[in-house]
């Protein structure tokens, strides 16, 4: 079947199938390196992530964390997305405090390397940067040996059923769900997405193995876990105290949902694929991050 008939627009099938192939070339944040011209005694990190991974959340609730360690009351702040980019019209998500009559954005304490040129990023200077380190959300791949990063994880069943919503839109799913072909494709497409998975995931655990990155389990946030977190910030030599992350983190908790009916639909072709996206899952579960 010509899956482009499921949809309205041409090419778009395409773009849902080949969805992520991009994210396993370093060559963006090598790009990105190459021109970082932080001040002295600053280090680039990165949080990176299989997209639908939790990536997100986890930025915001280690902006808050950040936040909250300099002496702001995130509690009292209200939060609202502005134009952060006015040329291309990208919205941010910025932390609102009356008592201080201050604003201030996500992007100025944890950058997204898709919104932002490194000569921004670099401009930020040591504000919010964690004892000299600058964290860095992407979801691409790190350059083997270019920088140290956070690796988060997230069972590989539901980040690429979630990543496959993302991509078609939860009306699509609503409205073309009985049709025919929807069935095969959801299933070209997921089985696609478990190549990323595991190619990020492979390179994630010779990193882990390399002291060049640490893990990080979606699963134990959601559990109100923040074990790996506070193995984190005392790795890059944070003196934000264990008590103030766990408790951010239990105040914070959230599950990351998508249309549960999807989960049906994986053929035994698909689910045969996926053990090797699951092992791999669970070879990240065994690693923590070092005490």
């Amino acid at each position: 079947m010509d899956y482009a008939q499921l949809f309205s627009a041409e090419g778009r099938a395409r773009r849902v199938l080949n969805a992520g192939h991009n994210f396993i070339n370093s060559g963006l944040v090598g790009d990105f390196l190459e021109n970082y011209r932080p001040g002295a005694g600053l280090e680039a990190q990165f949080l990176v992530s299989f997209p639908r991974s939790g990536n997100g959340y986890v930025r915001f609730l280690m902006t808050k964390i950040i936040l909250a360690a300099a002496g702001y009351d995130v509690d009292r702040a209200t939060i609202d997305a502005y134009v952060h980019n006015p040329v291309n019209g990208n919205r941010a998500q910025r932390f609102n405090f009356p008592d201080r009559d201050e604003a201030v954005s996500v992007e100025a304490v944890i950058p997204d390397i898709h919104m932002n040129t490194p000569e921004a990023v670099a401009a930020l200077g040591e504000r919010f940067s964690i004892n000299g380190v600058r964290l860095i959300k992407t979801h691409n791949l790190v350059p083997e040996g270019a920088a140290r990063y956070l690796y988060l994880f997230r069972e590989p069943k539901a980040a690429c059923t979630s990543y496959f919503q993302l991509n078609t839109g939860p009306e699509f799913v609503a409205e073309k769900r009985a049709d025919a072909g929807f069935t095969a494709f959801f299933n070209e497409a997921v089985s696609n997405y478990i190549d990323i998975y595991v190619a990020m995931g492979e390179a994630a655990l010779r990193d882990i193995d390399r002291s060049r990155a640490a893990p990080l389990a979606l699963t134990r946030l959601e559990a109100g876990d923040a074990s790996d977190l506070v193995a984190w910030f005392a790795s890059a030599g944070s003196t934000i105290g264990a008590n103030l992350i766990a408790d951010m983190a239990q105040k914070n908790k959230k599950k990351s949902g998508f249309n549960a009916e999807l989960l049906g639909l994986w053929d035994s072709s698909s689910l045969d694929r996926l053990k090797r996206a699951q092992d791999v899952y669970a070879r990240l579960a065994e690693r923590r991050a070092p005490d």
